[in-house]
């Protein structure tokens, strides 16, 4: 239960980031519909072609939300993980502790958002086509 608030603020930040990035998919489907495509055409032509690349653009925006909302969730309800020393730190005039909690975050960031992007660099390799 400590760390149930925080995975709830982590999971509703990158929810509702990733089902914003992915509803403009559903006009594409709604195109291919009025071509008269069968239903399979539609999904694996046109769905899940043009979703993985907006998946990936959700993913990279909820990876860095969902990390602020786990340590949101910790830093309400002190118990462990690195909101939690945060807060405590804080608490006790423990700066260099707190700097150091944060640059964890940072690196934890940079290196989830790097390791999301070079997955959409390997099983989409036509975004990049697409954006330039």
């Amino acid at each position: 239960m400590r760390s149930l608030r925080a995975q709830l603020t982590a999971l509703y930040l990158a929810f509702f980031t990733l089902l914003f990035a992915v509803f403009s998919v559903f006009l594409y489907g709604e195109l291919a519909r009025s071509l008269r495509a069968s239903w399979w055409q539609t999904f694996v032509k046109v769905r899940l072609i043009w979703a993985l690349p907006q998946v990936f653009v959700g993913l990279k925006v909820a990876t860095p939300l969902a990390i602020i909302g786990a340590v949101i969730g910790e830093v309400v309800n002190p118990d462990h993980g690195l909101g939690s020393v945060i807060a405590l730190s804080g608490q006790s005039s423990d700066t260099p502790l707190a700097f150091a909690a944060l640059v964890l975050l940072a690196v934890l960031g940079v290196v989830l958002f790097y390791l999301v992007a070079g997955l959409e660099r390997l099983l989409v390799p036509w975004a990049r086509s697409l954006s330039s």
